[in-house]
């Protein structure tokens, strides 16, 4: 068994950039660490003056930062190295108060009913998975339609806007809004690169466009059911670089995605 000793030696200190949303350092700004996979306790570290200070042991770690008025989107760290990464801070609250609720609302009645679903299934009640079926479809149809207005009229709104949460909103109703999605990708990929929305959360929206569209995914996150009823992987483009293209995007490595789905 390693000394105590070791075990520190074999941790580094991972140091990135945390500026404010307009550039300005967030004060108590507090460091969060979580294994990929979830296991383990939560590492805890600290920000000042703009920069962020945690101490990782080796592995892979979702690591974001948070204040009491701000919190970035979560970045993949692998041996406490993440280079040019940067912890933007982006505002809880934006300055569109009713449409950050109505987002909210929206994500909670979009949960719900998913939530409802499931739930049947588990029981195997035929009735009740049909009227949680009628009832996401509904969710679905409405905001679609309420999503599409306010895209058509001003793109995907920024953090600024409608916090951080808001945003993420948007993102998460249009993946049950393919067509709609799909317009918006480049809204999509602007976010990404504003650090409002996680590269993840691009790659599998870039996926499912693929998909629907009939293109090769790149990043490999989509499975279709196969000939015998059991998952199996969508085409994607280009499989020998798939793992650098998915560590471009903060996923882990194909092999290691497709083990969760072994039976």
């Amino acid at each position: 068994m390693a000394s105590g000793a070791a075990a520190a030696a074999a941790s580094a200190e991972l140091v990135l950039p945390c500026p404010g949303y307009s550039g300005q350092a967030v004060p108590d700004t507090i460091v969060k660490a979580v294994r990929e996979d979830y296991s383990g306790a939560e590492i805890i570290g600290r920000g000042s003056n703009g920069v962020c200070r945690i101490v990782l042991p080796p592995g892979a770690f979702w690591v974001k930062a948070e204040s009491s008025e701000a919190r970035s989107v979560a970045i993949r760290v692998v041996d406490a190295t993440a280079p040019g990464r940067i912890l933007r801070m982006l505002p809880l609250k934006g300055a569109e108060a009713d449409l950050q609720q109505s987002l909210a609302a929206m994500v909670r009645r979009d949960q719900q009913v998913r939530r409802a679903l499931e739930a049947a299934q588990t029981q195997a009640d035929q009735t009740r998975i049909q009227e949680a079926e009628r009832a996401l479809m509904e969710a679905d149809a409405v905001h679609a339609s309420e999503l599409k207005r306010l895209l058509e009229t001003r793109g995907i709104p920024t953090a600024a806007e409608v916090g951080i949460d808001g945003v993420g909103a948007v993102w998460l109703l249009l993946q049950h809004s393919p067509d709609l999605m799909a317009q918006h990708m480049p809204g999509l990929r602007a976010a990404a690169a504003a650090g409002e929305i996680q590269r993840s959360n691009l790659a599998l929206s870039e996926d499912r466009v693929d998909m629907i569209q009939g293109r090769p995914q790149r990043y490999g996150s989509q499975l279709q059911p196969g000939p015998d009823g059991r998952l199996a992987r969508y085409r994607w483009a280009d499989p020998d670089d798939v793992d650098v293209r998915r560590a471009e995007m903060d996923l882990e490595p194909l092999r290691a995605y497709l083990k969760r789905f072994d039976p």
